[in-house]
């Protein structure tokens, strides 16, 4: 019997629960929830938007839906914006009214700079056509006074609104400016003014330099510049007359080959006051570009070329180093899996060496002259079990201008620099035991004395 009673007293215990929860609480919630929904300004859903415009005293921004996404229609005829013109509408949306400043056929407009409207938006529906105008005048705590379709009434909103309405044209308008995936790029050629400054293509998806350094080539460096090229933005849009716009000084041309044959071409230009400006062939806008994108072009066929291939080699083939500079000359070989010489050598220090050898990376590119080298101020040579020569690197004089040591390998005709401060650490003489060996304390220095002071010994004696 008592067990009975206990099962019905819980019974009761989580029907009341159930109550509280879906009756109370969640009824509260929902409450709540429509309450809010009902204080927006806007309460739309971006899908249902036709189209939109903002009116401002120097520019009218439309923008329409298309089978095709979104088209500017004004100030300019263009793709839109994805993303900016969504992430407008959604933070449109949100916003609510913090209450009604005033309420009547008697309200005087110009009060709150509703007279003469510092924005109007215009939204078109589905089913209906929806106007919001934002007045001029800033109210208590950075509320903006709105009309909604030419309501007898005047609302308060966050001063968010304002950052919505004030949004330029550029914001709402595609800035990518050749619009083309970066997959369908296979030819790239940039020249300075008039003259080729490099080509690069892609054959069997690899990426290459034409010419002499193909073989040189970093295609990781190359896939990076071709991508960053491809996506390029405009900072903003200058104009819509490229033949009347004062666009500067022409400092680069580009042309794009596509895999379905079609070619792009473009003008870079330099502007005083440094402002960068690109045409593309065959449309009137002129676009802004960020400084960052316009040194894209002063890159030459050196940040193209694989940095560290002169320098590579494979350590398992090594079997004996040479190494030489000025008042030291050390042979090393390998016995097993450690290395031998003269004196007892410090196998970390030989692992270290080769690491070292294996990250260099040219910094300059000196071609083929013999500048420098005359007098090489240091060799290491490593050689595989046979004698032949796995890796030649000999160092000449220092390059104060850019930082750099003058370098020479086996492995190429030309003369690099690579960063003094990197042939600087080169291990030499701690590739021996003795150079690597800690400097040994006399037998009283360090000593910790307890007690007296030493210093004072003298005088207690």
């Amino acid at each position: 019997m008592k067990f009975k009673s206990t099962g019905i007293f819980a019974a009761l215990v989580v029907a009341f629960g159930a109550y509280v929860y879906f009756v109370e609480y969640r009824g509260t919630q929902q409450k709540e929830e429509k309450k809010q929904e009902q204080a927006k300004i806007l309460n739309y859903k971006p899908e249902d938007v036709q189209s939109f415009s903002i009116q401002k005293e120097k520019e009218i921004i439309k923008v329409d839906r298309s089978r095709d996404g979104w088209v500017m229609t004004s100030p300019a005829k263009d793709q839109g914006y994805k993303t900016g013109i969504e992430e407008f509408l959604k933070a449109l949306f949100v916003e609510k009214s913090d209450g009604v400043a005033a309420e009547g056929t008697t309200i005087d407009w110009n009060i709150f700079g509703l007279d003469k409207p510092k924005a109007t938006f215009e939204l078109k529906l589905k089913d209906k056509t929806v106007k919001l105008e934002l007045g001029t005048v800033i109210g208590v705590a950075g509320k903006r006074y709105v009309r909604l379709d030419g309501q007898n009434k005047v609302e308060m909103v966050t001063g968010s609104i304002d950052t919505q309405l004030e949004k330029p044209a550029k914001d709402f308008r595609e800035k990518s400016i050749f619009r083309i995936s970066k997959d369908k790029v296979t030819k790239v050629k940039v020249m300075s003014g008039e003259a080729t400054s490099f080509v690069v293509d892609k054959v069997n998806n690899d990426w290459a330099i034409e010419g002499n350094y193909k073989a040189d080539s970093d295609k990781s460096a190359i896939q990076n510049y071709v991508n960053d090229i491809s996506i390029m933005e405009a900072q903003d849009f200058s104009s819509e007359d490229k033949y009347k716009f004062q666009i500067g000084k022409l400092t680069n041309q580009v042309e794009l080959d596509l895999d379905d044959g079609t070619k792009i071409s473009a003008q870079v230009y330099k502007h005083t006051g440094d402002k960068f400006y690109m045409t593309v062939a065959d449309k009137p806008t002129v676009y802004e570009l960020a400084k960052r994108n316009f040194d894209l072009f002063s890159k030459t066929v050196s940040d193209l070329r694989d940095k560290r291939k002169p320098f590579q080699f494979e350590e398992s083939k090594v079997s004996q180093i040479d190494y030489k500079t000025e008042g030291f000359d050390l042979n090393l070989k390998k016995d097993g899996e450690k290395w031998t010489s003269k004196e007892p050598v410090n196998n970390d220090k030989v692992h270290e060496l080769f690491n070292m050898l294996k990250g260099l990376q040219v910094q300059k590119f000196y071609g083929k002259s013999s500048a420098g080298m005359y007098r090489p101020k240091g060799t290491i040579t490593l050689k595989d079990q046979a004698g032949g020569v796995v890796l030649d690197l000999k160092w000449g004089n220092d390059d104060k201008k850019d930082a750099v040591t003058v370098v020479k390998t086996n492995k190429h005709e030309e003369l690099f620099g690579i960063a003094d401060s990197v042939v600087a650490s080169l291990p030499g003489k701690m590739l021996l035991e003795s150079e690597n060996k800690p400097v040994k304390k006399s037998a009283t220095e360090g000593q910790e004395v307890h007690g007296k002071d030493p210093s004072n010994e003298s005088d207690a004696n």
